[in-house]
C-alpha cells in the first residue's frame, strides 16, 4: 500500500507524463505517441539494493518522462505510457529518485461493539509527513545529480546512491 506522500509523488509524475505526452519530439511515432526503447537497471545505496523506490526519468527537454518502481533486488523497469515495461522515448533525462518511510496500517476493530468513536473535542492529530530514507537531494529536479541518456536500443542504467 502506498503511502500518502508516495501517492502523491506517484501521482504528480503520472500527470506530468500525461501532460508532457503530447509534446514535439522528432522521435519516430509509433501509434500515438513516439517510439520507446527499454530501460531496466538497479538502484543502490550505500552499496545495498533499495526495494520499493519510484524512479522517475524527467526529460532535460520536452518530451514524455518515464517511472518505474524498485522490486526487492533494487531492479526497475521503466513505463512512459499505457504499456507497463514500454520504457522511455530516446534522450537526455534528470532521474529523481523516492523512497519514504511508511507506517504498519492500524488494524481496524472486527467486532462493531469494540469501537470507541473518537474524542469530537480532542484536538485534531498532528500528521507529519514521512521521512525520506534517501538523500533529499535526489528528489528534486533542482538538486539531482543524476543523469541519464536513453538510446534507441536495450539500456542498462544503474544508479549507485552516496550519502
Amino acid at each position: 500500500m502506498l503511502h500518502n506522500t508516495e501517492m502523491i509523488t506517484v501521482g504528480l509524475s503520472l500527470v506530468c507524463l500525461v501532460c508532457s505526452a503530447g509534446c514535439g519530439s522528432n522521435a519516430e511515432m509509433t501509434g500515438d505517441h513516439p517510439a520507446t526503447s527499454p530501460v531496466t537497471g538497479v538502484v543502490t545505496y550505500n552499496q545495498a539494493p533499495v526495494a520499493n523506490a519510484t524512479v522517475t526519468f524527467s526529460p532535460e527537454n520536452q518530451g514524455p518522462g518515464a517511472f518505474g518502481r524498485t522490486n526487492d533486488e533494487g531492479r526497475y523497469t521503466l513505463t512512459s505510457f499505457e504499456t507497463p515495461g514500454d520504457g522511455a522515448v530516446p534522450g537526455n533525462y534528470i532521474v529523481l529518485i523516492t523512497k519514504y518511510e511508511t507506517e504498519a496500517p492500524v488494524a481496524a476493530a472486527t467486532d462493531p461493539e469494540e469501537y470507541v468513536p473518537p474524542d469530537p473535542n480532542a484536538p485534531a492529530p498532528v500528521i507529519k509527513p514521512p521521512a525520506s530514507l534517501l538523500p533529499i537531494r535526489y528528489s528534486q529536479l533542482t538538486t539531482s545529480d543524476l543523469r541519464a541518456t536513453v538510446k534507441a536500443e536495450d539500456n542498462t542504467i544503474n544508479f549507485e546512491l552516496q550519502d
